[in-house]
């Protein structure tokens, strides 16, 4: 027999791994701490710092972030500018029933009552009604519960009022509008419950809160409330959210200009349409897409007379401001967009 075979010794590793350091971009705890101390470093990593941004006091630090707090604080100010004045913009309220015993008229008026507005509501629609407690005027649109209606009112809405209600669950039309409404697009959310003191005994009502809330953050998770609207004090909470909030933008929508037809009437062969201009400034060479007739174009802008409520007049009655409003603003030039590129090579007509 062979002699074994002679294995060799080896001495255990004395030298420890150097384990992977720790990265990430998000904030670490000592990162929040030094921002919580006004230390703030908007640097990205790996980006050239000067000998300036290097030793940079504590004096600057505030100073910089004085600069972003009046910097966010114009910026929302820009933004509710529209909304401001005696000739501002109303703030465009849709209420968008999700159950079919919601009626969208009982939740305005309730809405209107708790900041003593008596003004009556049609039934669906579009119609104006003046907040004298916040200043503002608001424009209410209460589609039938039909889809298409429901996406058109939440596409040109500041705001839009889900109501839900306490007696019945929503059907398989309100979980389809809720799904093609987020797909779309929507602005500010704010949810409510209809008929709640219908609900006895009263401490269930909690309970029925919490299920609609644990619904409806399903869809819109930033919401944190669901408002009661058959209380008082929860509807004037709920208006002064839509007379005071600035209402969050939607990209595609602001990036042009929009309106809301609140009339259109017909002068020989020419269709005026009245409503506030929204978005991007609104130009006399462009064409304009006039609901399903299609691409038209502008003849003329002016300034369409204000219609408000004077202190000597009636209660119901309304005068307009004549005078300089009915001014023309603009006029096409030569650059004016033809209609001629949209129309078809060969048109084909029935004899």
């Amino acid at each position: 027999m062979g002699a074994p075979a002679v294995s060799d010794h080896h001495h255990r590793s004395t030298t420890k791994a150097s384990n992977k350091p720790f990265k990430t971009r998000h904030s670490t705890k000592s990162a929040l701490k030094e921002r919580s101390k006004g230390k703030i470093d908007d640097f990205e990593r790996g980006s050239r710092k000067t000998q300036n941004q290097v030793i940079m006091t504590k004096l600057d630090r505030r100073n910089q972030a004085k600069q972003k707090r009046v910097t966010h604080s114009a910026k929302l100010q820009e933004e509710g500018s529209v909304f401001a004045g005696r000739e501002g913009a109303p703030r465009v309220i849709a209420v968008i029933p999700l159950c079919a015993d919601v009626e969208s008229r009982d939740v305005v008026l309730e809405l209107n009552r708790s900041v003593e507005v008596e003004d009556e509501a049609p039934q669906t629609g579009v119609w104006r009604a003046e907040i004298p407690r916040f200043k503002q005027r608001v424009q209410y649109l209460t589609p039938v519960r039909d889809l298409l209606d429901i996406l058109d009112a939440c596409r040109v809405a500041d705001f839009v009022l889900f109501v839900l209600s306490a007696e019945q669950d929503v059907d398989e039309l309100g979980e389809q509008m809720l799904r093609c409404i987020e797909s779309q697009g929507v602005s500010t959310v704010i949810t409510g419950v209809h008929n709640l003191n219908k609900i006895e005994p009263a401490k269930r009502r909690p309970d029925v809160l919490k299920s609609l809330k644990s619904f409806i953050t399903h869809f819109f998770n930033a919401q944190e409330k669901v408002h009661d609207l058959s209380s008082r004090q929860e509807s004037s909470n709920v208006m002064r959210s839509l007379c005071t909030t600035a209402p969050k933008s939607i990209r595609w929508r602001e990036d042009r200009s929009w309106l809301i037809p609140e009339q259109v009437r017909w002068e020989n062969e020419n269709c005026v349409v009245t409503g506030v201009v929204r978005g991007k400034r609104l130009k006399a060479d462009r064409l304009v897409q006039v609901g399903d007739w299609g691409d038209c174009q502008i003849d003329k802008i002016v300034a369409a007379p204000l219609a408000v409520k004077k202190r000597h007049t009636k209660p119901d009655e309304m005068t307009v401001d004549d005078g300089e409003d009915t001014a023309v603003l603009e006029i096409p030039t030569e650059e004016q967009d033809d209609l001629d590129e949209l129309a078809p090579e060969e048109a084909l007509f029935d004899e």
